[in-house]
């Protein structure tokens, strides 16, 4: 378990690192070797009813999307959803320095 965030859990290892996050009843799992990854799936499906969901595209009102160059997140969505809820969809932007 992670020093400051009691709901990452990493595993390090001389092959490479596991890290998996917890939020209520969804969990991001992320690796470097897609075989240990399925292993722990394995494992946790044993002891949990679970549904594999694939790739990551949303997790808490993120968007993430895999790039060649990396991972990107996006909270646009999120956003989008928070003005429809307050009733101001039609606001100008603005930009900050």
């Amino acid at each position: 378990m992670s020093k400051s965030n009691n709901s990452l859990f990493i595993q390090s290892e001389s092959k490479g690192q596991m890290l998996i996050i917890i939020y209520v009843d969804d969990l991001v799992m992320g690796g470097e070797h897609i075989a240990d990854i399925n292993n722990i799936k394995m494992l946790l499906s044993g002891k949990f009813e679970m549904k594999d969901m694939k790739e990551l595209h949303y997790f808490l009102g993120i968007e993430v999307i895999r790039t060649p160059d990396g991972i990107m997140i996006y909270q646009r969505h999120y956003i989008l959803n928070l003005l429809f809820k307050l009733g101001i969809t039609e606001c100008k932007l603005f930009t900050t320095p």
